[in-house]
């Protein structure tokens, strides 16, 4: 009963967060864009100014609506694509982006909402502010091994940036407090909680780990090992 009652708490204190997120846009990230789209205007190109109108509607239709705790991966995806080809526009060729192509057997796994954007946000945000040329971003999915036979996909999502700005200090702190997360229980935001939320829908051995990418900067590997009881869309 205990037991049971800890996940209920878990659970409502995540869906509360998820709210909160999900009502909490950037402002600074808001008025830039709209100062990219009016620079897109003045410079003469329609076509580049309607698609970047295009993918701020698309973000902010997902950030604002009100829509279930769990969606389908691709759409997660597709959101976490709007959102990078938005700051493609706004570091103007700073930042090399290789975002691959979601594999069709992973299109209809659930997921937590929000789990893959914040994470990419966070490479802007630390690894690129202060980057004036040759950022590079790479977003590329794998399957991870030791799946039963007919056993659903085991998806794996892997975030790279070559940023300059992580110690191994850092990135060891960083690490250490995602292993121990559990007593980090006021820890609400950032990839905290992208890692709880994860385990408490896919259970122990799923969630983020951290280590040095071959970019230089951050690996963001996220795990959504699913066991039994999983749903799919």
């Amino acid at each position: 009963v205990l037991i049971h009652e800890v996940y209920e708490q878990q659970l409502r204190s995540q869906r509360s967060e998820l709210k909160r997120l999900q009502s909490q846009i950037n402002p600074h990230f808001l008025y830039n864009s709209f100062f990219v789209l009016s620079r897109l205007i003045r410079s003469g190109d329609p076509g580049k100014a309607s698609r970047f109108s295009e993918y701020l509607g698309q973000y902010f239709q997902f950030i604002t609506r009100d829509a279930p705790d769990e969606i389908r991966l691709e759409h997660e995806v597709q959101h976490a694509r709007a959102y990078t080809e938005i700051q493609t526009v706004c570091y103007d060729k700073r930042v090399a982006v290789l975002f691959e192509e979601l594999p069709p057997a992973f299109h209809d796994v659930m997921v937590p909402r929000l789990i893959l954007q914040p994470l990419i946000e966070n490479g802007y945000k630390y690894a690129f502010d202060d980057k004036l040329h040759d950022g590079r971003l790479v977003i590329r999915f794998e399957e991870a091994d030791g799946g039963e036979r007919d056993s659903p996909p085991r998806p794996v999502i892997v975030i790279e940036d070559n940023g300059e700005r992580l110690t191994d200090k850092q990135l060891e702190t960083m690490r250490r407090n995602l292993e121990h997360f559990n007593t980090f229980i006021d820890e609400s935001t950032g990839m905290y909680n992208i890692h709880k939320r994860i385990q408490l829908k896919f259970g122990p051995g799923s969630g983020l780990q951290l280590s040095r990418s071959a970019l230089g900067g951050l690996k963001v590997v996220l795990l959504l090992l699913q066991g039994e009881g999983t749903t799919r869309g």
